[in-house]
């Protein structure tokens, strides 16, 4: 049974963005440069008003998507550009057919290509070097994600008081350190509020214990002043 805590609800609902302040600042920038595109092409018109049309606005975004293809644009910031419209116009989000195939098209001639993790080796001589120079902080987050694995923002905002050791649950998890990731990226596109990772290599457990353990529980697992 799921509990939800209640709290004063003192919020306006239509205020809440459920993007970070970064993305609304890149959508934005998309929007600057096809308002920029429009004007350049003799349509003295701006997107609010074309919301109105939304066969013309998916129209000039297909078209706009060719000329970004073109000019050697990225496929990320067209999208910027799709998410800020529906962001700004939501009724849009099913109107806008022939722009997101544009979108398709794009993809389909330059398939996504995951970053590529660190090399094993690379990742060894890292963490040697770290240990070395007394970067033992360092060592213990750069260990957590990539062991975790989580992206290194997540556990650079982690606090001792979101690791659990194994003397933390009195042994319950001999040889596995938990790590709670309480804003998680993905936490506005149907995932969890609060997300976990778990480092069950029993060396790599007992170096984050016993380099982040006996931290006071208020202090970040990483601090940037230290070193």
């Amino acid at each position: 049974m799921v509990r939800y805590t209640r709290v004063k609800r003192s919020a306006d609902l239509s205020s809440v963005e459920l993007v970070s302040a970064r993305t609304i600042t890149l959508q934005e920038a998309s929007l600057s440069d096809f308002r920029a595109w429009l004007g350049t092409n003799g349509l003295d018109i701006d997107v609010p008003t074309l919301v109105f049309a939304p066969m013309l606005l998916s129209r000039l975004l297909a078209a706009y998507a060719s000329v970004c293809y073109f000019e050697q644009r990225s496929l990320y910031s067209y999208m910027l550009l799709l998410t800020g419209i529906h962001r700004l116009a939501p009724e849009t989000r099913h109107r806008l057919q022939l722009a997101w195939r544009a979108a398709t098209k794009w993809r389909s001639l330059e398939p996504l290509v995951h970053r590529v993790p660190v090399p094993w080796t690379l990742f060894q001589a890292m963490i040697a070097c770290a240990i070395l120079k007394g970067w033992v902080r360092w060592a213990a987050v750069t260990l957590a994600a990539f062991f975790g694995p989580a992206r290194v923002g997540e556990i650079l905002r982690a606090f001792r008081a979101d690791m659990l050791t194994p003397a933390d649950s009195l042994g319950s998890f001999n040889g596995k350190v938990f790590i709670r990731i309480s804003s998680p990226k993905t936490r506005l596109r149907g995932g969890a509020m609060v997300q976990h990772v778990c480092v069950d290599s029993v060396a790599e457990a007992a170096f984050l214990a016993g380099t982040l353990g006996p931290l006071a529980r208020h202090a970040p697992v990483y601090e940037l002043s230290d070193n």
